[in-house]
């Protein structure tokens, strides 16, 4: 017996209705779809294929004027000149704001990358996939970086190696590369370098446990 994703879904609607009636809580239909292709969700265009921004919210950026008067662009108590180069950069940044790329869902069986970038205040991770020579965005991941220890950077690049991990797990990833700013830290994990500090060895041997998942 097979169970396809129509089958999970409709039992959890149904679990989720049947939780709801028990303790009598009404919904309102008109904020309820079901059986759309395409339509809006959470401020984003979500269809079968990918999750796109808003087109109105994208719109929006396309209209922003650039500022007109001192007080509309300057923030700070000083000089302020609006040049043809601030100009043709507020033009460029509207361009790329405008044209982020749409976040995909995968295929089975395919292979997905995961990027991590770290630095003393964050940890970034974009997971993408590649098609037809192109790398599309999947998934991302943001957080704030507040250790509670005193750390190296090869340390907090451990932390963003295994924060993006678990995530691969949760979302059952099974053919995954990565990629790390830290040499050291890739191959140790390859196995062609040798982790001497007992607190880099822990951090190898859960970064391994997770890769064997």
């Amino acid at each position: 017996m097979e169970a396809y994703v129509d089958d999970r879904m409709l039992a959890d609607i149904q679990e989720t209705f049947d939780n709801l009636r028990g303790i009598n809580m009404k919904l309102n239909p008109s904020k309820c779809s079901f059986g759309f292709k395409e339509g809006k969700f959470l401020g984003h265009l979500v269809s079968k294929q990918d999750i796109k921004a808003n087109p109105d919210k994208i719109k929006v950026v396309q209209e922003m004027r650039s500022p007109k008067t001192k007080k509309e662009g300057c923030i700070q108590k000083k000089d302020f000149e609006w040049s043809e180069e601030a100009e043709q950069a507020f033009k460029t940044l509207k361009e790329y704001i405008s044209s982020i790329p749409a976040v995909v869902a995968p295929h089975p069986n395919e292979k997905l990358f995961l990027y991590l970038a770290i630095s003393r205040e964050a940890i970034s991770t974009t997971m993408v996939v590649e098609r037809k020579g192109c790398q599309l965005p999947m998934y991302f991941i943001t957080y704030a970086l507040r250790l509670n220890f005193k750390s190296t950077n090869n340390e907090a690049e451990y932390e963003a190696l295994l924060a993006g991990l678990r995530a691969a797990l949760t979302m059952k990833v099974e053919h995954l590369t990565v990629y790390v700013d830290s040499l050291l830290i890739a191959n140790q994990v390859n196995g062609q370098y040798e982790a001497k500090e007992c607190t880099m060895q822990q951090y190898l041997a859960k970064a391994r446990e997770l890769l064997k998942r």
